[in-house]
């Protein structure tokens, strides 16, 4: 059983996790989902006693060892990979700068 009661974490004046709740029994699966900066990761590492929370408790009860798996998806490559993803979202140069010679064109 995994249970948190208040709990609260920050880092300076930016607060990760406030007032969690929740009871997690014994084999109980659960996904951690949000986005960058969202405290996923400090949640995982106050459940493995790496980090306390910095109000509320958490209780990791008897029962089954708390087994953690940590899913990431896999990087995409890159559309050019030798440049960096930001320098991927600049534009570029139309491949294709003079229409289709099927296409009609406007006249002038």
């Amino acid at each position: 059983m995994v249970e948190a009661k208040g709990v609260r974490k920050g880092f300076g004046d930016r607060t990760l996790i406030e007032d969690l709740t929740f009871s997690l029994p014994p084999g109980g699966i659960v996904g951690i989902v949000g986005p960058n900066g969202a405290g996923k990761t400090t949640l995982i590492r106050m459940l493995m006693g790496e980090q306390q929370p910095d109000e509320g408790e958490l209780i990791i009860g008897e029962g089954p060892p708390l087994h953690m798996a940590l899913t990431l998806p896999e990087p995409k490559p890159s559309p050019r990979p030798t440049l960096t993803p930001i320098m991927n979202l600049a534009p570029t140069p139309n491949p294709h700068p003079h229409p289709h010679p099927n296409q009609a064109r406007a006249s002038t």
